[in-house]
């Protein structure tokens, strides 16, 4: 015969086991890749995080393209043609680094981007390896031959990173 004491017990054991529920209903952390941890590491520690064609050298002919991610998923896109154009929309990060950006205002459809690194630092990639240079509304663009490949984008850090910062602000976005 059981005491008061051991029916207690039991009742109490019995009450905690019924309320854990399946291993099913415990939250799971997101996995993600490396590059997508980096990613929102550096916008969480910095406020944004930058990009530029060319593998992140300015070329300033007609030909550049800068990318800032912002929290909230609030990016914003500069063009260099003829004259400095200005786009701000919205992106998606997957937990697998594939970026897709919607920009008001642009034109035709920004190519989707997978996030990825090299030895040096974050780089952005066309999803489509036969993805070429995104004309966008430049009315023309000359690249001399020896100036390397439009991908992929590079992170920018330092001064080079302000300067594109100030550069937005400048602009009247954010």
């Amino acid at each position: 015969m059981l005491t008061s004491l051991q029916l207690v017990a039991f009742a109490l054991a019995t009450f905690a086991l019924a309320s854990c529920g399946s291993p099913s209903d415990i939250p799971t952390q997101e996995s993600v890749s490396g590059p997508v941890a980096e990613f929102r590491g550096h916008i969480q520690r910095s406020g944004s995080v930058t990009f530029r064609s060319w593998n992140g050298k300015a070329l300033r002919m007609d030909s550049d393209t800068e990318l800032t991610f912002f929290p909230g998923n609030a990016v914003h896109m500069f063009e260099w043609g003829y004259t400095l154009t200005s786009y701000s929309g919205r992106y998606e990060l997957e937990p697998d680094g594939r970026i897709t950006v919607q920009l008001k205002g642009f034109r035709e459809r920004w190519p989707e981007m997978l996030l990825d690194r090299d030895t040096n630092s974050l780089l952005l990639r066309p999803a489509d390896a036969a993805q070429g240079f995104v004309m966008g509304t430049r009315g023309g663009a000359y690249v001399s031959g020896d100036k390397g490949s439009y991908w992929p984008f590079r992170i920018l850090t330092g001064n080079e990173e302000k300067e594109v910062q100030k550069m937005i602000q400048e602009h009247g976005y954010r």
